[in-house]
């Protein structure tokens, strides 16, 4: 990670406030202060969606943007792709290498090491949608994007597992988890599955892509009130489809099901029209301010968030009544004992969520912008 010189000359604030929004969702969802998240906040057992499975998705969808606008800008300059394909080899390298440290820091810690991870599959996805971007024509990246789904619909739908046929879509039975089982040992996040694991890695670059033709729509020539009404629609109408997918091949974050891709996708889509609408239309700029906090930092605020968390997880404390367990618990029970258990890991969350967003801000008062 390298500090850069600041260029707000060409800036998207909706680009840049919706990536905002993603980066704090996902440390508000990962940083629970005990073992019972609340609901609104906890991803689902297994199938199904909550506002919690739509936050990775939704940084995903915006980084798809975000590469096309970055991209775009160097191609009309003109560097050569050859040139922009060194830079993002390099670049998706350096990520997944962080994602590695970070498993290894946890790992040293008491830990499991994971191979896969999610800066791993940012790193995957970020090199999978350039690739089509660079080279494929928009036409071209709607059949990349129809592709991934319905190859990832067929391998998990259509072909049977060994020694036990066709999947059920449960943690053990589908070729995600069966895949992960047999490549990645007990290098996983679960003992049956990884959520971030080898195969749903197919299925996460067709979010990305949505993300890569929305970036091209922005891109091109129109007014901003049309194509942020056309964002909200059509983003609805792919929620519906993922919906409908969705009761034949379920819905599922830890699986990255094709129906949770259009479902969540076109969730990110109307967001980002709405926000579209909010800062582009209505000029509303000021409000998008706390969110280019994250925003402007996205892949810094994350790693550090996520290694303080692991941190206080892995250091052991006494507990008000004695018990063992770690500084997180300590604090939680200390600040936020008198709660019910859910509302306390709730209240810690959003603490954390706002200590991150404090250190942060500092590096973007001073313009201090960390790219990876």
């Amino acid at each position: 990670m390298a500090p850069a010189a600041s260029d707000d000359s060409h800036r998207i604030p909706s680009v840049d406030a919706f990536r905002g929004l993603a980066v704090a969702g996902m440390i508000l969802v990962n940083s629970p202060g005990n073992d019972q998240p609340y609901p609104w906040i906890a991803h689902a057992p297994w199938n199904g969606c909550t506002i919690a499975d739509w936050v990775f998705p939704g940084f995903l969808f915006i980084m798809g943007v975000s590469l096309v606008i970055s991209f775009r800008k160097r191609l009309h300059a003109g560097e050569a792709r050859a040139s922009i394909l060194r830079h993002v080899f390099l670049r998706s390298a350096i990520i997944f290498g962080v994602g590695l440290i970070s498993s290894l820091i946890m790992w040293g810690a008491g830990g499991v090491f994971r191979p896969m991870g999610v800066f791993q599959r940012i790193a995957l996805c970020y090199l999978g949608a350039t690739c089509v971007f660079l080279k494929t024509p928009a036409r071209g990246q709607k059949w990349a994007f129809a592709a991934l789904l319905l190859l990832y619909w067929a391998v998990m739908a259509w072909l049977p597992l060994p020694h036990h046929g066709l999947g059920d879509f449960s943690p053990q039975y589908n070729w995600a988890s069966y895949l992960d089982r047999a490549l990645l040992g007990r290098h996983l996040l679960h003992p049956l599955y990884d959520p971030e694991g080898l195969l749903s890695t197919l299925s996460s670059v067709a979010t990305t892509l949505l993300g890569v033709m929305t970036g091209e729509r922005l891109a091109a020539r129109g007014q901003a009130e049309v194509k942020a009404s056309r964002f909200m629609a059509e983003g609805a109408a792919l929620t519906l489809a993922g919906a409908l997918w969705g009761l034949w091949f379920p819905l599922n974050k830890n699986l990255w099901t094709s129906s949770y891709v259009l479902y969540t996708g076109g969730i990110s889509l109307a967001a980002f029209g709405a926000f579209h609408a909010l800062y582009e239309v209505l000029h509303r700029v000021r409000l998008a301010t706390p969110l280019l906090v994250f925003g402007r930092n996205p892949l810094a605020s994350y790693f550090l968030s996520e290694m303080f968390y692991g941190l206080q997880e892995f250091l052991p404390a006494t507990m008000p009544d004695g018990s063992r367990g770690n500084v997180k618990l300590w604090i939680c029970a200390r600040l936020f004992g008198g709660l019910p258990p859910p509302q306390a890991a709730l209240a810690y969350a959003l603490c954390y969520l706002l200590l991150c967003w404090l250190a942060m801000d500092v590096f973007y008062r001073k313009k201090i912008f960390i790219k990876v």
